[in-house]
């Protein structure tokens, strides 16, 4: 018997379900000091007393980020979203059930992030009982069945997911939807009859608390492709209740207005496959990675666009590697088979947006269950020679190092994680203070990173006690340094050697089938923006932006972002120009506003 597999006997010997639903918490205690993060902020302005037409939402519809078509100018015009989002980008998604969770929140204990965080971790201890109890019914003996659940109870792929408040739909949907899995387990090992109705049910309440519940179609299929016994028809026709629940589903996105797209971080598999197609291919292997490995799948989004293929076709190789090593595993264990399979085809859905280690808590259900077979050493009888090759031991030691290892001590970090993005935009809005008074006035943002270092700065604010501007104005974003050049009292013309809005999440505002041109122009109250040049790709590299007014007006507050956060900006003279430094993207990333 090897180190590791005397280690692994060990430790499972001395777990339980109870004890790794414990341990899935206690590893994710730093999510109650995480306080609010990015779409919390938005949240939390949609369900105040006073919010704008555009702003405001019902309970069941908190996951409708851009308001109605008759309000999206309005809410460009206030600053709540750029200039250029008047067209594109799409993402009303229907979550009622998870809406509804951050409506109680609101409505009990608003002032308290803490408890709201308390509120995911019960779901989250939820989530990790309910794998247990599949890995369970599946697993042949019950060490693996522990193992499995450990594994998953200590992965830190799910700390971001646990560790944001919005991101609790994804806890809430997959819990409905192993309520369905198990249901239909049970009803076609044990005869268990009401499991026929109550797993479509359950499958439905979980589409309706968020799309990661479609993950759990694939288990399904997978269940019956390898581990259901009888003939093909019979197997495939218990897929159908819910096969039509996902069709009803889906239907009723449609016809009720719901859907994400026109964004380079969403895509429609239904109204938009090739696109997807394609997405799909560059986001599978990524999220492939992230699961097997600690390197986050979301390393990609700081990847320089021209490094991206490369990375991938690394990545893809990897991925193609793994198969190849358990290939004769894959073909001879059913079960291993059954893991695999429902893992791979689960991240299909979780291809709709960009890839993130936030979108694989349900992949990792069948992940951590062939992993548990891999370092178990548990295959079907007569796979000897498999394991005495030298790579199968090499893949074995790396995955125990990964998940048994390194995963526990990452995952409080991971879980803390989103504190730590949210940290250095909440300093940048908090810096704002050094302009003095902001509530009644306009606040003129020349350059910042991106619009959650932008637009969110009046929600932020309020949300912690600070004076908001009554409206925000957002000339540029980007990384790149930037010339204002003053062609009258009107007018600002701002050009780039880079481009704008490419960096941080602009993408996800951006609609990759259309492109900005040159001379289209863009108005919002009292300003209209043209777009003078872009480049190959798109992006405007010069705008010009226009003022119904002199840009001195007592009501405006003019800042630009600095290596001091936000500091005021002066405007230059008729005829003159200023040039305004590139954004140090680290520099910002770790900035700390010390007033």
């Amino acid at each position: 018997m090897s180190l590791s597999t005397r280690l692994v006997a060990g430790v499972v010997r001395r777990v339980s379900l109870a004890w790794a639903v414990a341990l899935a918490v206690v590893l994710s205690l730093p999510a109650l000091g995480g306080g609010r993060v990015l779409d919390d902020f938005l949240h939390l302005a949609m369900q105040a007393e006073d919010a704008p037409p555009d702003l405001a939402r019902s309970p069941l519809d908190l996951y409708r980020i851009p308001p109605a078509a008759e309000h999206r100018q309005v809410a460009c015009d206030a600053g709540r979203l750029p200039w250029h989002a008047t067209h594109g980008f799409d993402a009303r998604l229907m979550r009622p059930l998870s809406s509804l969770t951050l409506a109680l929140d609101h409505a009990l204990w608003r002032d308290s992030p803490a408890i709201a965080h308390a509120h995911s971790l019960l779901w989250y201890a939820a989530l990790v009982l309910l794998a247990g109890l599949l890995y369970r019914k599946v697993m042949p003996t019950p060490e693996l069945a522990a193992l499995a659940a450990l594994l998953y109870a200590i992965d830190d792929t799910h700390g971001f997911t646990v560790g944001w408040i919005a991101n609790r739909q994804a806890l809430v949907s997959l819990v409905f939807a192993l309520l369905a899995l198990l249901a239909h387990l049970r009803w076609r090992r044990e005869g268990w009859r009401p499991g026929a109705w109550l797993a479509p049910l359950a499958l439905a309440l979980g589409l309706l608390a968020g799309e990661t519940a479609l993950a759990i179609t694939a288990y399904l299929f997978s269940y019956a492709l390898f581990l259901e016994r009888g003939r093909w028809t019979r197997r495939l026709a218990t897929l159908a209740p819910a096969a039509l629940v996902c069709v009803l589903w889906r239907v009723a996105y449609d016809l009720l207005g719901y859907g994400a797209g026109r964004s380079g971080y969403y895509v429609d598999p239904v109204r938009d496959p090739l696109r997807y197609l394609a997405s799909a291919a560059e986001r599978l292997p990524r999220l492939l990675q992230g699961l097997l490995t600690p390197v986050q799948s979301d390393f990609f989004a700081y990847v320089p666009p021209q490094a991206l293929p490369i990375l991938t076709l690394i990545v893809g190789g990897g991925v193609l590697l793994f198969v190849a090593i358990l290939w004769r595993l894959l073909k001879t264990d059913r079960l291993a088979a059954f893991w695999a399979t429902a893992t791979v085809l689960s991240l299909l859905p979780a291809c709709a947006a960009q890839a993130s280690d936030r979108n694989l808590i349900a992949a990792t259900l069948g992940g951590m269950g062939l992993i548990a077979q891999l370092i178990a050493r548990h295959p079907a009888p007569g796979l000897e020679a498999f394991w005495a090759r030298r790579r199968s031991r090499l893949l074995i030691g790396s995955l125990v190092l990964f998940h048994l290892v390194l995963s526990p001590l990452a995952k409080p970090f991971r879980t803390y994680q989103p504190h730590e993005i949210q940290a250095p935009i909440t300093s940048a809005f908090r810096s704002l203070d050094r302009v003095g008074e902001l509530r009644g006035r306009t606040l003129v943002i020349l350059h910042g990173l991106d619009f959650f270092w932008t637009t969110h700065a009046g929600m932020v604010r309020e949300g912690l006690g600070l004076s908001p501007p009554e409206r925000i104005i957002t000339l540029s974003t980007g990384m790149s340094a930037l010339v204002v050049s003053r062609v009258d009292e009107r007018t600002l013309r701002l050009t780039t050697e880079g481009a704008f809005f490419d960096s941080g999440y602009e993408t996800v505002m951006l609609d990759p089938d259309r492109p900005f041109r040159a001379g289209e122009p863009f108005s919002i109250e009292g300003v209209r923006l043209v777009m003078e040049a872009v480049d190959e790709r798109g992006l405007p590299t010069a705008v010009r932006a226009t003022f119904d007014d002199a840009l001195e007006q007592a009501d405006r507050v003019w800042v630009v972002w600095s290596a001091d956060g936000y500091v005021p900006f002066e405007l230059p003279a008729v005829g003159e120009e200023v040039e305004v430094p590139a954004i140090d993207a680290l520099a910002a990333l770790t900035y700390t506003y010390a007033p």
